[in-house]
């Protein structure tokens, strides 16, 4: 299963991808950064869900989050809540 489009395209432009899979333990996040191994994260559902849903700027926020929480012990992304809600000009 594939992220939300916005979600791939945020991690591609910080050199990482990502991948939701299904195999006999449950879902699975498979995320491998530009240099580092293949990592997989055990994940619910509900996180699935969340992951994969997209097309309102709520939904894009909340897969975004769900996304950060995941990976924080491993790859630094900041939080929605701390990013401008719009562009400032520098």
């Amino acid at each position: 299963m594939d992220l939300q489009p916005e979600l791939r395209d945020i991690l591609m432009r910080n050199g990482l991808q990502a991948h939701v899979a299904l195999d006999s333990g449950g879902y699975r996040l498979l995320v491998q950064g530009h240099d580092s191994p293949l990592l997989s994260y055990p994940i619910t559902e509900r996180q699935m869900l969340a992951l994969t849903d997209w097309g309102t700027l709520t939904a894009n926020k909340k897969a975004y989050n769900v996304l950060t929480g995941i990976l924080s012990k491993d790859f630094y992304l900041p939080r929605i809540s701390s990013m401008p809600a719009t562009p400032t000009a520098a």
